[in-house]
């Protein structure tokens, strides 16, 4: 199948880097991302940074937007707790995505956790494999919030291929 940019602008740029692709499959932005933890989060970095920016900034601006902003270092510190609870080698990726970027660890603590902090919109599906066509176990998880008309123009897939680990996709 040809690969091709989207008509008009387009928040993401095509390009590889070591270990890491990010290409577009239609009109559909897709980045692959591969490796340790480390590997990961600098690809993730890497290619998404620009992006990666505009999505970090968001949790704050839906603090102003709804007047909750002295609110705003209880949020933070509340999510850096909740990454501090979060397996090792997640903790490893987000470092990593803030090393090889110009995103703040503090934002991305917040946009990692801010969903699961405040309990907005979020639906689950586990089909177990006895029931899955695939013989294997099926899980989604579907966000629904609102984007402040800003958040849907960074919808992407990313495939992770985490080493020593099942590959899975995030849209």
């Amino acid at each position: 199948r040809a690969l091709a940019k989207p008509a008009g602008d387009s928040a993401f740029v095509a390009k590889k880097i070591d270990g890491a692709e990010l290409r577009y499959v239609g009109n559909v932005p897709v980045a692959i991302l591969s490796g340790t933890p480390e590997e990961m989060g600098r690809q993730h970095g890497e290619l998404l940074a620009g992006p990666g920016k505009a999505m970090t900034d968001f949790p704050e601006r839906f603090a102003e937007e709804f007047g909750v902003t002295a609110f705003w270092p209880l949020v933070t510190q509340a999510g850096k707790t909740l990454v501090m609870q979060a397996p090792e080698r997640h903790q490893q990726e987000l470092a990593a995505i803030a090393a090889h970027s110009d995103l703040s660890s503090d934002k991305l603590a917040v946009g990692n956790t801010l969903l699961e902090l405040r309990r907005l919109g979020c639906a689950a599906i586990v089909v177990e494999p006895s029931r899955s066509a695939t013989g294997g176990p099926i899980f989604g998880r579907n966000f629904d919030f609102l984007t402040l008309g800003e958040l849907d123009k960074y919808s992407m897939v990313i495939v992770y291929r985490p080493e020593g680990k099942h590959a899975f996709a995030s849209v």
